[in-house]
């Protein structure tokens, strides 16, 4: 791990750090789907798509249901994931990690975990219990789950195309944050 990792700040965005880093987060995702990231585009469909979700998504972050953390390195956005607490009032306790994703030019310096590890702490400070998600079966992010003590639930074979459009299993992960005692 790099040094690097130790000069990265990760925080919970605000709406007053969106016009600041909106641009930075769109080159994020585009970079990681040019990188061949499993991430909901297509690379034939070009930056558009990219751009509508995130002023799609920004428009939805309200501290509550759909939470945005970022890792910042030398005033630059290096990573994001967004937490996604389930809406149903009976699944309240729980909630979705979406979209990690680093920079390729900063991957393999911690910031992956970096960024896990302050999500999960604001998840507990909200009450969430359990976390779920999904990830290319074959990613290089099924190691850092594992490494992070995310279960693994099994794959879903045909689940979504990778941004060259070729089909691609799914793998599932859960992660329960409260101990055992605590459970209802």
């Amino acid at each position: 791990m790099s040094s690097l990792s130790n000069s990265v700040k990760v925080y919970e965005v605000s709406p007053t750090d969106l016009p600041r880093i909106e641009a930075d987060l769109v080159k994020i995702t585009a970079d990681c789907v040019e990188a061949g990231a499993s991430i909901g585009f297509l690379k034939k469909e070009g930056p558009e798509p990219i751009i509508m979700w995130w002023e799609h998504l920004i428009a939805q972050l309200d501290g509550q249901i759909c939470r945005l953390f970022v890792a910042e390195s030398a005033g630059k956005i290096a990573g994001c994931v967004l937490l996604a607490r389930a809406s149903k009032s009976n699944s309240r306790h729980r909630a979705e990690v979406q979209k990690l994703q680093v920079s390729p030019s900063c991957r393999r310096q911690g910031i992956a975990a970096k960024l896990l590890e302050h999500m999960e702490q604001a998840a507990r400070v909200a009450g969430i219990q359990l976390l779920i998600l999904d990830t290319e079966s074959s990613s290089g992010a099924v190691p850092l789950y594992e490494a992070c003590d995310y279960q693994m639930l099994g794959d879903i074979p045909n689940y979504a195309e990778r941004p060259d459009g070729v089909r691609h299993p799914t793998r599932i992960f859960y992660k329960e944050l409260c101990p055992k005692t605590e459970r209802i």
